[in-house]
């Protein structure tokens, strides 16, 4: 006898890993009795096969030697073997492989002794004369555990990935708020306060902040990145290219400065907390808090990481670093002190300290700031992109209160914005027949002229942005029936096969989790219990042929054995197929009967 079998040879060590979006689990038994060891081996192989991969060992040295090449989520173990015993093999495992789940076997003599073995990793004991059906309820139990463990370190793992993606996007968000933010309310500070804590980000709204914007001029020689890929340095978040920005031939820019920006903060971290956020492809701005929160001692790093730019053969960007420190309601005056600076004085591998009282030149600017920031041209496109009324309503309304009314310029800049940004999405995010581009004059919105003033024209604009925005609307409710109705027509002319949802997200496009909600809006239903029905439905069907084997039926039904049909059937309708089947004859004897009397 093979003491190593495994119940599918073909999977190999780890083998094939899924069943239907779901793990296969490996369990190995252990017994040093081969008649036990076989007969265990084919029951658990005829019963679980479609749920573990069945492994055995003759003693607990090879089953250590299995440990080794396989990984074992369920170890079944006789207790009194030759050598060392079950309880030995049970302590090295709980210590080496702690993730496994243990099922002792035991003859009534190890009874007690089991009972004393048991730990948090043990499922329980069972009785070799027990019989099949004690073996059965202890696996299935093993098993239920295996498959809630298995659900919460996906979620653990989804949460992890999906934080470690999110991360870099809420910090650069956090950090763009406090620098375009003018007033800030108490709303917005405990907004802000929340998202702080949830970033993980070290930084103290009451404390003082450092402020620095860091600014790389342009590569000219774009072709090197075609002959010398090899000298390109490493990308930290290359997810983060614009497909413009590689079309054009800015990769090089845009990975040169990932590279500088990491250096720096590399530099720093042990100093300040410090974070960055990419203004664009030669622009970061940076914050920073420490204890000994001086502007000259943040100089003197960033002097550090100057030179350090330079050993690395990377071109040294300009800093531009404010004197002061500044409160949260100052950031956005700091950062225009800044913005205007770097107008006016360009260069490389210098550290310049700005204040607003440290002229460079002669010019007068807006003590304003930017009539409209990128960053808020950003938040609206994103808005109208995603359909977000609520947010192109609060940016608009919060731009509008900063456009000073004594500046016609900067209205006419502000309207002319908002016009363009809605006209763009009126075009990319509509369909052609919607009655916003067959309906109305279009051409009207783009004339600012034809408006009684900054006001108007902005409540002309507010209009439109509702009309879009009920389109958007109508264009995804109307989306989400048609995609309903794609699923339900697949999964009826494909009941016999994978209805998962992996399966059926493939067919329409779309993120299982995501059609799953999608689903279960337009419906009240879920896709589950859809399929389910329609299972029901054609089993019932097929049912009323009496020629038709149960084992045939559940292959048309996408069930595929006649166990697993059965026991599904009778979940749902509380009878087995048998038993219907029996219900649907008499019913029909009945009324047979009924039609001879009436002759």
């Amino acid at each position: 006898m093979d003491s190593i079998k495994c119940s599918r040879a073909e999977a190999g060590p780890e083998g094939d890993r899924e069943r239907g979006g779901k793990p296969w689990y490996n369990l190995l038994i252990v017994d040093d009795e081969p008649l036990i060891l076989e007969s265990l081996y084919h029951m658990l192989v005829k019963r679980y096969g479609r749920k573990f991969l069945i492994y055995q060992a003759a003693s607990a040295d090879e089953a250590l030697e299995q440990f080794k090449s396989i990984r074992v989520d369920l170890l079944m173990t006789d207790i009194r073997m030759p050598g060392m015993d079950g309880l030995s093999l049970v302590r090295i495992v709980e210590k080496e492989w702690p993730d496994c789940l243990t099922v002792f076997l035991t003859g009534h003599s190890e009874f007690e002794y089991a009972r004393q073995a048991v730990s948090s990793r043990t499922i329980g004991y069972v009785l070799k004369l027990d019989g099949d059906r004690a073996i059965e309820e202890i696996i299935d139990k093993a098993y239920d555990r295996l498959e809630r463990e298995y659900e919460e370190k996906s979620r653990y793992l989804k949460m992890s990935a999906s934080w470690q993606e999110a991360a870099p996007l809420l910090q650069q968000d956090i950090l763009k708020q406090m620098i375009t933010t003018e007033k800030w309310t108490e709303k917005k500070k405990n907004s802000l306060y929340q998202k702080i804590q949830a970033s993980g980000m070290e930084l103290s709204m009451d404390e003082s902040f450092l402020i620095a914007a860091i600014s790389m001029p342009p590569i000219e020689n774009v072709q090197k990145m075609e002959c010398e890929p090899a000298a390109l340095p490493p990308v930290e978040n290359p997810q983060q290219l614009s497909e413009e920005e590689i079309s054009c031939g800015n990769v090089w820019n845009a990975v040169t400065m990932s590279r500088i920006q990491s250096v720096i903060m590399e530099s720093l971290k042990y100093a300040f907390h410090a974070y960055s956020a990419s203004v664009s492809t030669h622009l970061f701005l940076m914050l920073a808090q420490s204890e000994d929160n001086r502007p000259q001692r943040l100089k003197g790093f960033l002097e550090i990481a100057l030179s350090m730019c330079e050993r690395m053969g990377l071109k040294a960007p300009q800093i531009y670093l404010y004197e002061e420190q500044t409160d949260l309601e100052g950031l956005t005056d700091a950062f225009s002190v800044l913005g205007r600076k770097r107008f006016e004085l360009t260069g490389e591998g210098e550290i310049i300290l700005c204040g607003k009282d440290a002229a460079l030149s002669d010019y007068t600017w807006r003590e304003e700031g930017p009539v409209m920031g990128r960053f808020n041209v950003e938040k609206l496109s994103e808005s109208l992109s995603y359909g977000n009324a609520a947010d192109f309503r609060l940016i608009m309304e919060e731009v509008k209160q900063n456009t000073p009314e004594e500046n016609p310029a900067a209205q006419i800049a502000v309207y002319t914005t908002f016009a363009s940004l809605l006209l763009q999405a009126i075009l990319n995010y509509l369909p052609e027949e919607s009655m916003l581009l067959t309906h109305r004059n279009l051409g009207q919105i783009a004339n600012y002229s034809a408006h009684r003033g900054f006001l108007d024209a902005c409540r002309c604009l507010e209009g439109l942005a509702d009309e879009y925005f009920r389109c958007r609307e109508a264009v995804h409710e109307n989306s989400d029936h048609y995609i309903v109705h794609k699923v339900n027509a697949y999964i009826m002319e494909h009941l016999s096969e994978d209805l998962s949802m992996t399966v059926i997200g493939e067919v329409v496009g779309l993120h299982p989790s995501y059609l799953s909600r999608l689903y279960k809006k337009v419906t009240n239903l879920s896709l589950g219990q859809y399929i389910t029905a329609r299972r029901l439905d054609l089993a019932r069907e097929l049912l009323a042929d009496p020629c038709l084997r149960t084992q045939s039926i559940a292959e048309q039904t996408g069930l595929n054995t006649a166990s697993y049909f059965t026991h599904f059937f009778k979940k749902n309708t509380g009878m087995t197929p048998q038993e219907y089947r029996n219900q649907m004859m008499e019913g029909l004897s009945y009324q047979g009967g009924e039609q001879e009397c009436c002759r």
